[in-house]
């Protein structure tokens, strides 16, 4: 003989199912409006690379151990541009 359907076991599952559907929408809504928040401010800023080079290189005390090692002090002048005009580091 079969068993009843018990109406409490019925009305769990569909509140379940709402609840993770409505989890669902509200993080792909939120993933969406992060995605567009951060393209509109790069596309406001356009943000563009640093600009390196280098100024001035010396190199000191350079030498030849005997296990055929060179050693030396060296001295580096680096110059860095930054091209954007909205933001500065």
């Amino acid at each position: 003989m079969a068993t009843p359907n018990n109406p409490t076991q019925n009305l769990v599952r569909p509140t379940r199912f709402k609840l993770v559907r409505l989890i669902v929408i509200v993080l792909l809504a939120l993933i969406i409006f992060v995605g567009l928040t951060v393209l509109i401010i790069w596309l406001t800023i356009k943000p563009k690379k640093l600009v390196y080079s280098i100024d001035d290189v010396a190199i000191h005390n350079y030498y030849l151990s005997n296990a055929n090692h060179l050693n030396a002090t060296y001295n580096l002048t680096l110059s860095a541009y930054n091209p954007n005009k909205q933001w500065r580091i």
